[in-house]
C-alpha cells in the first residue's frame, strides 16, 4: 500500500512539474509576442526552444493559440516531439 502511494505521489509531482514548466513556457511565448508588437527587446529563440522541451504543452498552446512562432517549422516540431517524449517518459516510468 505504501509503495503504491509513493508511486502515485511521484507521478503527480512529475505531472505538476511538467504543468508548471508549461505555464512558464506559455508566459515566455506571450511575453515575446507582446514585446515583438511593441518593438522592445525580445526573448531569444534559444530560450524559447529550451523551455519548449520541458514545457511542451505551454509551447504548443503559445504556438497555436497565440499564433507566435508558427511560421518557423522547428518550433512546432520541437514542441510536438517534446510533448510525445514527455508523455512517453511519464507512461514508461509509471
Amino acid at each position: 500500500m505504501r509503495e503504491i502511494l509513493q508511486t502515485h505521489l511521484a507521478f503527480f509531482i512529475l505531472l505538476g512539474v511538467w504543468g508548471f514548466c508549461s505555464l512558464i513556457t506559455l508566459f515566455l511565448f506571450w511575453l515575446d509576442k507582446a514585446r515583438s508588437i511593441k518593438d522592445k527587446p525580445r526573448v531569444s529563440e534559444k530560450t524559447l526552444l529550451l523551455w519548449s522541451v520541458v514545457g511542451s504543452l505551454g509551447a504548443l498552446w503559445g504556438i497555436y493559440k497565440l499564433r507566435h512562432k508558427s511560421k518557423h517549422f522547428y518550433f512546432p516540431l520541437v514542441a510536438i516531439q517534446s510533448c510525445v517524449l514527455n508523455a512517453l517518459v511519464l507512461w514508461v516510468c509509471f
